[in-house]
């Protein structure tokens, strides 16, 4: 069964308006539903007064933090017991000189059992402060729907970048990515259940040697544009691998 923009998919729990590209791929009623049931563990962790946590979970899709509201509920979701820690990871790492954006509360936090280690946030996840899926984007856009064709739940895995900076520059470069991994031992230590890392596109790829400590180590391509144009077949791969971290989910 095929993925149509703007087809609604009902659970038992949630109706769950999805805005996917024909990329997405096949994705089935019954694999939506283990998602969301997956994901309801967060939602009833993250309930707050205002609904803030179910509204995002029952309207997820891609470029939700185009909106000033959206990122500012998020905002707000920084604050819940499943990010502590890494807030303060966070702000160890900013300075004048730099923006770093946050974890998606919306994710797993120091939950995680899988982290997606990507290569460097773009201006767009320094407008809206946060490292995701749901981010103005193309390549956040590829990434949320990926995830769903892979059939990863959010209540199981965080994304990071091995460097968490923007600094007005796309480019990386090799003293970049030392300075970006210099507290990789801190990011570990506070994701008590993490067992898995994919690392994503080819520079953050060469780190890997640096993460021994983690049991389960994999690469994939990485979900952008550029990619998409030079290698579609690396391209479409990208669900399959992503999906290898399901596994060691419990």
């Amino acid at each position: 069964m095929h993925v149509i923009a703007g087809e609604r998919f009902v659970s038992d729990r949630y109706s769950l308006q999805l805005k996917l590209g024909a990329s997405a791929g096949a994705c089935s009623i019954r694999s939506w539903r283990s998602i969301m049931r997956s994901d309801a563990r967060i939602a009833s962790r993250l309930r707050t007064r205002d609904g803030t946590a179910r509204m995002f979970l029952a309207d997820d899709r891609p470029r939700t933090l185009r909106d000033a509201t959206e990122i500012k509920r998020r905002r707000k979701l920084l604050a819940e017991p499943h990010m502590r820690g890494l807030r303060e990871y966070v702000e160890s790492l900013r300075s004048r000189e730099i923006q770093v954006p946050d974890f998606d509360p919306m994710d797993a936090g120091i939950d995680a059992q899988a982290l997606f280690l990507f290569e460097k946030p773009g201006p767009l996840a320094a407008a809206s402060g946060f490292i995701s899926r749901n981010n103005d984007d193309p390549t956040a856009e590829a990434t949320f729907n990926f995830m769903v064709e892979a059939e990863i739940p959010r209540s199981k895995i965080a994304i990071w970048n091995v460097i968490p900076w923007w600094d007005g520059q796309i480019q990386l470069n090799v003293e970049q990515r030392n300075r970006g991994i210099e507290k990789r031992f801190v990011l570990v230590s506070l994701l008590p259940r993490l067992t898995a890392i994919m690392f994503v596109g080819r520079n953050a790829a060469r780190v890997l040697p640096l993460f021994a400590n983690v049991k389960y180590c994999y690469e994939s391509a990485h979900p952008s544009a550029r990619v998409r144009a030079r290698y579609p077949k690396r391209w479409r791969s990208i669900p399959s691998k992503w999906a290898q971290v399901k596994s060691h989910f419990t």
